[in-house]
């Protein structure tokens, strides 16, 4: 609760990972406003059947899952009337070669479904997160820490704060910059010219 409430004191949205129905009826005491699927329960159906009942929307992680199996959970998604979900593009290695990326599955996801699509990343750096943007993802996810040093699995490859600005500005500029797909000449170009 405590944690919930120092994000939203921050102006920010709290979220947790689900991966039994006692999370969530624990978390939904604190307002929680919709359900992260972790890539390890993309085809945990059961849950996700328990999970439709409280009409909340989800983000849904792709890490180690084939296209069979994305498939079958977004099949279950729309016969459970789950609205508003996400769905992010992952890669489940901790952190990720540049050649393992395949972020072009991110047009392909936005192609295959009418939904928004992001990304989920564990690469170091903000390099993949403004190619995911610049590719149509919607939803970053990254890992923040205060020390890369810290102990634990997650810290070598997480953002420090400075870090984390420095890909926040990167993603705004990045979507600033894109445009649209009309030409046209700006007032400043047209004194150039």
């Amino acid at each position: 609760g405590e944690m919930f409430a120092y994000a939203r004191r921050k102006g920010l949205i709290p979220l947790s990972a689900i991966h039994r129905r006692e999370d969530a009826d624990f978390l939904l005491e604190f307002d929680l406003g919709a359900f992260k699927i972790a890539s390890i329960d993309l085809d945990y159906h059961q849950l996700l059947k328990q999970l439709a009942v409280y009409k909340k929307p989800m983000i849904i992680s792709t890490g180690m899952a084939h296209m069979h199996e994305i498939a079958a959970t977004m099949r279950l998604i729309d016969q459970e009337h789950i609205k508003d979900v996400v769905l992010l593009h992952c890669v489940s290695c901790y952190p990720p070669r540049p050649d393992q990326l395949n972020m072009r599955n991110i047009p392909m996801f936005n192609l295959l479904y009418d939904i928004p699509i992001g990304f989920s990343d564990h690469s170091t750096g903000i390099t993949s997160a403004v190619v995911a943007v610049t590719l149509g993802a919607k939803v970053i996810e990254k890992h923040i820490t205060l020390d890369k040093t810290y102990p634990g699995p997650d810290h070598p490859f997480a953002s420090e704060p400075d870090e984390m600005k420095q890909l926040v500005r990167g993603i705004r500029e990045t979507e600033q910059s894109l445009g649209t797909s009309r030409r046209f000449i700006s007032s400043e170009e047209e004194d150039v010219r």
